[in-house]
């Protein structure tokens, strides 16, 4: 229960109205990173999990506001004890599991696909030093990642797996998504890879221009207005207009 002097901001809540004091660890680490992209997405597991046989990812952790005990799946699994949790990838979950309400929580990766639990470690801290980063070759495959697996690759990859990326997610249905993860690494990229992108651009309007938005060339026209891309943002102006 609430205790005198602390705010209930120090606590989750379940269903059953019992207060679960929120981890120091976690606290400090969720006021530095709200609701970003992680670092690192890559955990060893000594079982299979439905991502592969002796691993799980992880690309994102819920804002605090957003963890959960409410997980949809309730039906299909009943864990003794309650969990909140901070990562959800579909019906892969990881989360702070407690058997009692003052008891510390242990850290617990749930997959509802597999039906299968394991306790990955007895810490929040002990979790974030566990995991590690690991880049997956850019293949015609990641079509099927998720958005935030492939904004983590596309901020993380070198320059050839980033070039590589670009012709495998061409065809992403989103293009929304697609132009802001190719804004973002054209700002940061090399010359060699803003003309990657320029092209990247330049195809996209010749290939899809009736499944773009009314809007999407107006940030292209300033962040193309540089030497090297000028030339290119002419044809795309072009091929747009026409």
């Amino acid at each position: 229960m609430k205790r005198k002097g602390e705010s209930m901001s120090s606590y989750w809540t379940d269903s059953k109205n019992t207060n679960f004091s929120i981890p120091n660890d976690y606290l400090e680490f969720s006021q530095l990173n709200t609701d970003t992209l992680l670092n690192k997405n890559f955990l060893s597991t000594i079982e299979p999990t439905s991502y592969g046989f002796d691993f799980l990812e992880t690309y994102r952790f819920l804002s605090i506001e957003k963890v959960t005990s409410t997980t949809g799946y309730e039906h299909e699994q009943t864990l003794a004890g309650t969990t909140f949790y901070f990562a959800i990838d579909g019906p892969r979950m990881i989360g702070f599991h407690y058997l009692e309400e003052n008891v510390s929580p242990v850290i617990l990766f749930a997959d509802f696909e597999t039906l299968n639990t394991m306790v990955l470690a007895t810490s929040f801290t002990k979790f974030i030093a566990k995991m590690s980063q690991h880049l997956f070759t850019p293949e015609e495959a990641m079509l099927d990642w998720s958005h935030d697996k492939i904004a983590f690759h596309l901020k993380y990859y070198n320059q050839e797996d980033f070039l590589t990326s670009l012709n495998a997610l061409e065809d992403l249905p989103d293009k929304t998504f697609w132009t802001k993860q190719m804004t973002r690494r054209f700002i940061e990229g090399t010359v060699e890879e803003q003309l990657a992108i320029a092209n990247a651009v330049l195809e996209q309007v010749l290939y899809f221009k009736r499944k773009l938005p009314a809007d999407w060339l107006n940030d292209w026209l300033s962040i193309l207005a540089l030497p090297h891309t000028k030339q290119l943002l002419i044809e795309i102006t072009n091929e747009w207009r026409n």
